[in-house]
């Protein structure tokens, strides 16, 4: 049981706290809190587990993506984790398909398909724009998602479940947390899903030689742009890319320049792209 939690302020330019707070979450951090801005600096407070291990990985990180100032750091105790994540996170409609929600809210789903996923575990809620985007890319597919598919990053799981919901028969995650990979069954099975329709594995796209129909994968430019050989050969009709930046997004585009783009959606800083291989 948690008992205690890291409390770290950092300072970034306007504009990089999404970079920044992406970067650290995809290394477990659990929540950020903007607190203000000064002279085009942004003042976050980022919230870490009681792992100083964890939290140096996470900042290092993130100041190899950005321009990041890292100053004070508590230790503080925990005294109801839960309300926390009560308090911030409420259902959420997403495209004009999906209503997402934390098991402890009740909501109308008014026909929409209903995700449920606890916060605060693999990376993936809904409440960011990234998985929105990847979400809304599924939806412009939903009529081909007829046959298993490849997740990258699976994260929490809210992507291949929302891949299910829309259709497919069964999907394979890929994940380098293992602590993620543990929680894939309890997030699909509050969503009242069988949670063998999801099979995890611990393992990176260059470590995979299963290719399927769909391949989604919501991770950085970066990353995708150093994986896009991989993306190509794991590919067999629809690749979903999420988690990209501006400065990826042309080079990913000509990376795939031979595809058909389906989609490009935008959000904020924030874009996702879908193929289609041709032939």
């Amino acid at each position: 049981m948690q008992t205690a939690y890291l409390e770290v302020i950092v300072k970034v330019n306007q504009g990089d706290e999404e970079m920044a707070g992406w970067l650290m979450a995809e290394e477990g951090a659990l929540g950020i809190e903007e607190l203000g801005l000064e002279a085009g600096k942004l003042t976050l407070k980022v919230f870490f587990p009681e792992d100083e291990e964890l939290c140096q990985r996470a900042l290092r990180r993130a100041q190899a993506g950005v321009n990041m100032e890292v100053g004070e750091r508590l230790l503080k105790p925990v005294v109801d984790w839960q309300a926390y994540w009560k308090e911030h996170f409420k259902p959420l409609e997403v495209g004009r398909r999906f209503l997402v929600r934390p098991p402890w809210e009740k909501a109308d789903p008014k026909g929409r398909v209903e995700i449920v996923i606890n916060p605060g575990q693999g990376f993936g809620t809904g409440y960011h724009e990234t998985t929105r985007l990847a979400m809304l890319a599924l939806e412009q597919i939903e009529g081909h998602l007829t046959e298993p598919f490849l997740d990258i990053g699976t994260g929490s799981g809210i992507l291949a479940i929302a891949a299910l919901k829309l259709g497919a028969p069964s999907g394979v995650g890929l994940e380098i947390e293992q602590e993620a990979l543990e929680e894939l069954p309890s997030n699909l099975a509050l969503s009242n899903l069988d949670p063998q329709l999801l099979v995890g594995h611990l393992a990176k796209p260059n470590q995979w030689d299963q290719p399927a129909q769909t391949v989604i994968a919501n991770i950085t430019g970066d990353v995708l742009l150093y994986h896009h050989e991989d993306l190509r050969r794991l590919t067999g009709r629809h690749l979903i890319l999420s988690g990209i930046l501006e400065p990826f997004l042309e080079p990913l585009k000509d990376r795939f320049s031979d595809w058909e783009l389906v989609y490009q959606g935008q959000e904020g800083d924030w874009f996702a792209l879908c193929f289609r291989r041709q032939g």
